[in-house]
C-alpha cells in the first residue's frame, strides 16, 4: 500500500461523523471539512481528495451535486459517498450511481463500517495508481523503444486479464459476437478495428473502481455501469484508442433516449456502440447463469427501450438454432431487388425496427415477394435478405 495519507473531505456532515473520521484509525488520514458546495469545490481544486463524504441535506438539494463537483474539478478521480440518516427515505442504488455517487454510508455507523469504507477506498486508490503507472509505462515504451502498436495493445489486454477475474474469456466472447454482428450489418472493413478495440478494452475502467462483471444487468431500471466513463477517460489518453474511447463512452446510451451521458437516442448512438452494448449485456447474462435462450429473451424484452431492436434480432439469429458450417456456406445475402420467386429464406426476416416479418425456410412466392416489397416502403429492410443458394 502507498504511504501517502488518504485524503478525506467531509461536506455538510454531522459533527459526530466528523469526530469519528478525525479519531484514531489504522490508516493515515488527512481530513478536511467543508460546509458548502463552494467550500468543497475550492478544497478539491486546491488539493485532490480520495474520498468525499456528503451529508444528507447537501446531497439532496441539487440531485446533480456529484456531477457538478466532478465536472468542475475535471481530471480528478475520487470516491463519493452519500450519508443516509435514520428516518430518511432510502434511495435506489441505481439512482445514486446515475447521479454520480459511488455508495451510501448509513449513519450512525460502527467503527468497523468506517474502517471498511476507508480500506476499500485505499485499495481503489492503489489499483488506480497501478493502472495509471502501467499506462504510463506503455506510453514510455511506445515513445522510447518504438514498440509496435500490437505489442502495446497486448500489454493493455494483459493488464486487464491479470487484474480482473474472467476478463480474458469475457473479452473473447464479446469480440466474437461483435465481429459476427458487424458482418450482419456489413460494416466496412476500415471501421472494424475500432469496434474490436472498443469490445476488447471496454472494462479497463473497472481497474479504478470496486465493480464486479455484470454489476448492472439489462433487466435493471436503466442503471449505468460505473466503470464506463472511467474506461473512456483512460482510453482517450492513448491516441490510437480515441475512436474506441468514444464508442465505449456511448455504451450506456439507451435506444429510447433515457441513457447516459448524452441522452442520445436511436440513430444518434453510434452503430458500433449499439453492437458492443448488446454483446456485452448478452455476455453478462450468460456469466450470471442464463442460457442463451433466456439471455436473448431478456434482451428482447428491452428491445426498443434499452437496445436497438434490429441488433437484438440479429443476435437472436446468430445464437439460436445455429445451422452447420456446411449449411451456412450455401447461404447468400441479397438486396431486395435481387429476390426472385422460388427462393427460400435461410434466416428469419426482420425489418429495421426489429419486427419479424417472415420465418426462415419460407418459400418466396409472388404474394410473399409483394408483401416484402410493400413492407419495405414503410419499414426498410436495408440489411438484405439471406436465402439458400441453389443446389
Amino acid at each position: 500500500m502507498s504511504d501517502t495519507p488518504l485524503a478525506v473531505l467531509l461536506l455538510g456532515v454531522p459533527a459526530d461523523l466528523i469526530a469519528a473520521f478525525k479519531g484514531e484509525h489504522d490508516l493515515a488520514l488527512e481530513v478536511r471539512v467543508a460546509s458548502s458546495i463552494e467550500d468543497a469545490l475550492a478544497a478539491i481544486l486546491a488539493s485532490p481528495a480520495d474520498l468525499v463524504i456528503v451529508g444528507t441535506d447537501i446531497s439532496m438539494e441539487p440531485l446533480g451535486l456529484a456531477h457538478r463537483l466532478r465536472a468542475a474539478a475535471r481530471g480528478q478521480q475520487w470516491a463519493m459517498i452519500r450519508v443516509q440518516t435514520p428516518g430518511e427515505e432510502p434511495v435506489l442504488p441505481s439512482v445514486m450511481i446515475a447521479n454520480g455517487f459511488d455508495g451510501i454510508l448509513r449513519w450512525p455507523a460502527s467503527r468497523a463500517d468506517i474502517a471498511y469504507e476507508l480500506h476499500r477506498v485505499w485499495r481503489l486508490r492503489d489499483i488506480g495508481t497501478l493502472a495509471r503507472d502501467r499506462l504510463a509505462e506503455i506510453a514510455i515504451l511506445r515513445q522510447s523503444l518504438g514498440k509496435e502498436q500490437t505489442e502495446v495493445l497486448s500489454l493493455l489486454a494483459q493488464l486487464i486479464d491479470e487484474s480482473l477475474p474472467g476478463a480474458a474469456d469475457r473479452r473473447s466472447r464479446i469480440e466474437e459476437l461483435c465481429s459476427r454482428l458487424a458482418g450482419r450489418f456489413e460494416i466496412p472493413r476500415e471501421f472494424l478495428r475500432d469496434l474490436e478495440l472498443a469490445a476488447r478494452f471496454q472494462e479497463i475502467g473497472r481497474l479504478t473502481l470496486d465493480a464486479a462483471p455484470g454489476e448492472r444487468e439489462p433487466s435493471s431500471d436503466r442503471g449505468v455501469r460505473r466503470y464506463t466513463s472511467c474506461s473512456r477517460s483512460l482510453l482517450e489518453k492513448i491516441s490510437d484508442l480515441r475512436v474506441a474511447a468514444s464508442l465505449v463512452g456511448a455504451l450506456d446510451e439507451n435506444w429510447d433516449g433515457s441513457g447516459f451521458p448524452g441522452h442520445l437516442r436511436q440513430g444518434q448512438i453510434p452503430l458500433r456502440s449499439r453492437l458492443v452494448r448488446v454483446a456485452l449485456d448478452f455476455s453478462d447474462l450468460l456469466e450470471a447463469g442464463r442460457t442463451s435462450a433466456q439471455a436473448i429473451e431478456e434482451l428482447r424484452s428491452h428491445a426498443g427501450t434499452l437496445y436497438d431492436p434490429l441488433v437484438v434480432a440479429h443476435l437472436d439469429a446468430l445464437t439460436m438454432n445455429q445451422p452447420s458450417a456446411e449449411s451456412r456456406d450455401r447461404w447468400i445475402r441479397l438486396p431486395l431487388p435481387q429476390l426472385r420467386v422460388g427462393m427460400v429464406l435461410a434466416e428469419d426476416l426482420y425489418t429495421n425496427a426489429g419486427i419479424k416479418l417472415l420465418a426462415r425456410e419460407t418459400v418466396i412466392s409472388a404474394s410473399v415477394l409483394d408483401t416484402i416489397l410493400r413492407r419495405n416502403r414503410f419499414e426498410p429492410i436495408v440489411s438484405g435478405v439471406t436465402v439458400h443458394s441453389e443446389p
